[in-house]
């Protein structure tokens, strides 16, 4: 699952100015959920402008990143130009939901908090980089680093897609001749997913924490240590 940018930038002027134009007035279509005034907050266009200028304009409320497409069209009056605005904004977001693929090594409620997604709104493609960054320094803060995060909308439903990902073996390139992986993973206490599903299923069962099969950066970190004292390994 990837999340699918649906936002491209248009800027096109059908009145093509070499000379410096004064706006009067600007008018948005397209809005259905964003509201009005945080778009024109965040635009100047007093005084003198430049095409440029209104190149600018439209890119402002295209980073804003609710819109799919932002597209400026310049409108000649008595006393100035009117700056028409069309937008079309991103899919509405009526809900938004994580699911973990794994065994929940965070608890999802803490996860939830971490979400700036807007519901009853344009999806926000930035807000959706922000969450899926802040669940992924929750879980690098943890010391998880086999972790994908990932979103995609789902009708009108955002779906974050957390992938938890075990350890399943270990493989040595390069000079690892008269070397026991085997025993250095047994000394370095590395747990193997491999070795959970050889185990029969009682012993899975009673004595075995299938979280402990995700390792953190100190497990890894313990058996590159322990590799380097057995192998006479260096930086």
């Amino acid at each position: 699952m990837i999340l699918r940018r649906w936002a491209v930038l248009s800027i096109l002027l059908f009145v093509c100015l070499t000379f410096p134009f004064t706006i009067t007035n600007v008018v948005v279509k397209g809005l259905e959920t964003v509201p009005l005034t945080s778009v024109l907050e965040r635009i100047d266009y007093s005084g003198d402008l430049t095409e440029k200028d209104v190149e600018e304009i439209a890119r402002t409320i295209f980073d804003m990143g609710y819109f799919a497409s932002v597209k400026p069209e310049l409108i000649p009056g008595k006393e100035g130009y009117t700056l028409l605005i069309t937008v079309k904004e991103n899919p509405k977001v009526k809900d938004w939901k994580i699911t973990i693929d794994g065994e929940g090594l965070l608890d999802v409620k803490d996860l939830e908090k971490l979400v700036t997604i807007e519901k009853g709104k344009a999806l926000n493609v930035k807000r959706v980089q922000e969450s899926l960054e802040n669940i992924k320094k929750a879980y690098e803060e943890a010391g998880y680093i086999f972790i994908e995060v990932t979103g995609n909308m789902r009708k009108d439903t955002f779906e974050i897609i957390v992938e938890e990902y075990a350890l399943w073996d270990v493989f040595i390139n390069g000079e690892a001749a008269g070397i026991d992986i085997s025993q250095i993973v047994k000394e370095a206490n590395l747990n193997l997913l491999k070795d959970f599903y050889s185990a029969s299923p009682l012993v899975r069962f009673f004595t075995m924490n299938k979280k402990k099969f995700y390792p953190r950066v100190s497990d890894i970190n313990r058996f590159i240590q322990t590799l380097r004292l057995n192998a006479f390994f260096s930086e």
